[in-house]
């Protein structure tokens, strides 16, 4: 497969929450089908994929040009989803009684002595300052998925960091997330890379069948990964709407099987005043609604901005799960219009 261009954003959608407020101004009275109209009036490829679980009543259904159709299922890009998958296999290890959420990343890796080595609750919780580190990655490269970061790479650029030990405003941060990633696959395994453990994971305890890290999903705008990237941890996965309404139901799931995903949930520290964030989860602290969001948006070979949008919410108060996929890149003023469209589905 031909890659594409210039890489406007990689595996990253920066968190939006004034979208929260966008949707109070401009969408609480909407109905989603004027929301999805408003994302397919620009784009004749657009396929939105829907799923809703409540109760144990579940919808589904595509939205195009044409109108609403019948489900079917395609697997897309999730980006920045990739994250609380990441989140949960750092949780298992620590339900395991393997890695403390306070302990330093270097309990999992070999770093040396002078190194910034913040703890897991900084990274999953995007406070540990090291945000502009991947923006300085970024300005070096012309196509970051040429690029290819080894554990060791990662371990080096973490020690090449002028960051230091202190207390950090949230900040999100792919490199962080990506240095929760290698750091769990290591202490797994240290001969196995992110994607292998990740991939186990998803396999031995979740049983997503249509879910993997590096794989292609079934549109024209994909991308190849390098093989054993430890950055796949921030957003390489592509998945389906009933593997991801599934993902939902097991943080609502009373099966022992799936306590560790409890930990993903549970607020660790606020973002502000509206939002508390746990295991990269955001949570809202008026409704109890746990959510995140993704985006993977380049340049094509014709300078059109392309890409792939996500979002999925999880109300343990009203035991629903809303999850949208979308092979396309709509906003509304600053914010994704799936992201409104997902809140007003969760309503």
């Amino acid at each position: 497969m031909k890659k594409k261009t210039i890489f406007i954003i990689i595996v990253t959608i920066i968190i939006i929450l004034g979208g929260v407020t966008v949707y109070n101004m401009f969408f609480s009275k909407t109905t989603p089908e004027d929301i999805m109209q408003m994302i397919v009036e620009d784009n004749n490829d657009a396929v939105i994929s829907v799923g809703i679980w409540e109760n144990g009543n579940e919808e589904k259904f595509i939205y195009t040009a044409d109108g609403r159709q019948d489900f079917s299922e395609h697997r897309y890009q999730i980006g920045s989803i990739t994250k609380t998958f990441t989140g949960a296999m750092l949780a298992k290890e620590i339900n395991d009684g393997k890695i403390k959420i306070e302990d330093q990343v270097g309990s999992c890796l070999t770093l040396n002595a002078a190194s910034y080595n913040p703890t897991f609750e900084k990274l999953v919780t995007h406070k540990s300052g090291l945000s502009t580190l991947w923006d300085d990655i970024m300005d070096k490269s012309d196509d970051l998925f040429e690029e290819n970061f080894s554990r060791e790479e990662m371990i080096n650029l973490l020690e090449k960091s002028d960051v230091t030990d202190g207390d950090y405003e949230f900040d999100y941060s792919n490199f962080g997330t990506g240095l929760v990633g290698t750091a769990v696959a290591n202490k797994i395994d240290d001969k196995s890379s992110y994607q292998y453990s990740m991939n186990q994971f998803i396999k031995d305890e979740l049983n997503l069948l249509n879910t993997s890290v590096g794989g292609v999903g079934d549109f024209t705008n994909n991308y190849l990964w390098s093989q054993d990237d430890e950055m796949m941890a921030a957003g390489a996965m592509v998945s389906t709407i009933p593997d991801l309404l599934e993902y939902g139901k097991y943080y609502l799931s009373e099966d022992s099987k799936y306590d560790f995903l409890d930990l993903c949930v549970n607020p660790l520290t606020n973002v502000d005043n509206d939002y508390d964030i746990g295991y990269f989860w955001i949570i809202d602290k008026k409704s109890g609604v746990i959510w995140h969001n993704g985006e993977i948006s380049y340049n094509d070979e014709n300078g059109r901005e392309v890409g792939y949008q996500a979002f999925i919410g999880i109300d343990k108060k009203k035991n629903k799960v809303v999850t949208i996929l979308y092979n396309g890149i709509s906003y509304y003023d600053d914010t994704a219009l799936t992201d409104i469209l997902g809140l007003v589905m969760m309503e």
